[in-house]
């Protein structure tokens, strides 16, 4: 995951938004549906955002539930510098903390009602270290908190791979790829992140302190769940 945060370090907080939004029409939607799932949390909910880049997902959670607080956990330096510019644009730093660092260095007494963690697991090509980051989220949750979790997640194997893989392509191609680095997309979900099965990451959950995850959103490869801390 280090050559990961090394690329996100290299690059900056404005040039990933800018580049984020030619999908804003996806981020929305998951946005939507994830305020569905959590709308039943406490108004005070603590929520903590796994890889949470410059802030994104707190936007999108903060201002329909303004008693909400936030811990923002992100490795990248570059990126958790524009997330505090955010939440300070956005007045929203004094529900904010921020920690720079990964979430096996993260240490807390308090225990979240929510763990939320999008588009970060693909990074985590070791699956052994994948199981590991899910029970150290189930370790940061109340017993009946609930986790949402991201990821890019296919079947790479499946015959529909490439059917799909195109119109993957031609989402990226809007948001100005090259030819050179649409050509790569598809060895670089093959081979350079860890996409695994949908099925794969519902067992890594629910093997993980989890109640059977429920996939409630789905946008070309990008899938998500909700699921339940089931016991200390």
């Amino acid at each position: 995951m280090n050559q990961f945060v090394e690329m996100f370090d290299k690059g900056s907080a404005e040039g990933y938004d800018d580049r984020n939004s030619n999908f804003s029409a996806i981020t929305e939607n998951f946005h939507f549906l994830s305020r569905l799932v959590l709308k039943n949390q406490p108004e005070n909910a603590r929520v903590l955002c796994i890889g949470v880049g410059t802030g994104a997902d707190i936007l999108g959670l903060a201002k329909s539930f303004p008693g909400w607080k936030f811990t923002a956990l992100e490795p990248s330096s570059t990126m958790i510098s524009g997330c505090r510019r955010r939440m300070e644009k956005e007045g929203l730093t004094d529900r904010c903390d921020f920690f720079q660092g990964y979430l096996s260095e993260f240490k807390s007494d308090e225990k979240y009602d929510v763990v939320f963690c999008a588009l970060v697991m693909h990074f985590v090509k070791d699956i052994a270290a994948r199981s590991e980051m899910f029970r150290s989220m189930a370790g940061f949750l109340k017993t009946g908190g609930q986790l949402v979790v991201s990821e890019i997640s296919y079947d790479v194997d499946s015959p529909l791979f490439m059917e799909l893989l195109e119109t993957w392509k031609s989402m990226h191609a809007i948001a100005g790829g090259t030819k050179e680095s649409l050509d790569a997309i598809g060895s670089m979900l093959r081979d350079g992140l860890g996409v695994i099965s949908p099925e794969r990451t519902e067992a890594l959950i629910s093997s993980s302190g989890f109640s059977y995850p429920v996939r409630f959103f789905q946008a070309l490869f990008i899938s998500a769940w909700f699921a339940r801390k089931v016991s200390e």
